[in-house]
């Protein structure tokens, strides 16, 4: 049955337009809204804790974009198209990274589930002529994931699952490819450390402290924003880890300024964050022993 739903969704969504995706992505947003009052609590919840707009047309608009970043696996071998990046992308602080990355052959992008992010990586490597290895998650699914691994990979993008040893990841740094790490505070707490967010402790990606600090690289923080039919690639400065700092405030100084970054994304879009899980976590002490979810 599995994998029938999963043949039937691939030939179905495979060769859509861009426009065709969106309508269904926002028709499937609207379905879920209505059929699943638990994940309208949930999202509800979470947009109380951003401080946004906890609105009916708020929440739906949460499930539309959500929606639609689903289905928009099926546009990545798509976006590849040069045309495409000219019409339809516009590339925020492009001539900056563009010198970043010509004077810093080691980096990691950090980048999260906001906007548009299953065309993020695929975007970023395309316009700034990178090879990019993504570092993800894989689906409960055997045959859906084999379709997700499929499709997130091409010529600019490979799609790595479930990497816990760090010197796989070491190995593609130090032949000058790029590692995109994803920034989830719903992580678990054996994977993460506490970084403050939104006035709150929340759970961090340890790995990117990790990395960024143990080999001395920056970190560009990268966003693919939704604006209407439009893309926004949105790059913000690098953040380098402070090497005066003892090794301590250097993660805390290093996952912060990442935080600040995010805050900055999610204060202004807050409807384009992943919101249909409990993601949002804070440290319930003040000593770092103890967490309780706040969604």
């Amino acid at each position: 049955m599995k994998n029938k739903i999963t043949k039937i969704l691939y030939n179905f969504m495979l060769h859509k337009n861009r426009d065709q995706i969106i309508r269904y992505g926002s028709f499937f947003g609207r379905l879920f809204y209505y059929l699943i009052p638990s994940w309208r609590k949930l999202v509800k919840k979470n947009l109380e804790i951003l401080g946004a707009d906890c609105s009916r047309k708020s929440v739906k608009n949460v499930f539309k974009n959500n929606f639609t970043s689903f289905v928009e696996i099926f546009f990545i071998p798509k976006i590849i198209d040069e045309q495409f990046i000219v019409n339809y992308v516009d590339i925020v602080n492009e001539e900056e990274v563009r010198d970043f990355i010509k004077n810093n052959k080691k980096y990691v992008i950090v980048s999260a589930f906001t906007g548009c992010w299953e065309l993020a990586p695929t975007l970023f490597a395309k316009v700034f002529k990178t090879d990019v290895v993504v570092i993800g998650k894989k689906a409960k699914w055997d045959n859906f994931n084999d379709m997700n691994i499929s499709l997130r990979n091409n010529r600019y993008v490979e799609y790595l699952q479930d990497i816990h040893n760090l010197k796989d990841i070491y190995g593609y740094l130090d032949n000058n490819v790029p590692v995109w790490l994803l920034l989830d505070h719903g992580i678990k707490k054996e994977r993460s450390i506490f970084a403050d967010l939104l006035g709150l402790r929340m759970f961090f990606n340890a790995a990117i402290a990790t990395i960024c600090i143990r080999k001395d690289i920056p970190a560009i923080p990268s966003f693919c924003i939704r604006e209407n039919k439009s893309i926004k690639l949105l790059n913000y400065p690098p953040i380098f880890p402070d090497k005066k700092l003892d090794l301590r405030s250097r993660i805390r100084q290093f996952a912060n300024g990442i935080n600040a970054v995010y805050e900055d994304v999610i204060k202004k879009y807050p409807d384009q964050v992943l919101h249909l899980y409990k993601q949002l976590k804070r440290m319930g002490s003040e000593n770092d022993t103890k967490t309780n979810s706040i969604s």
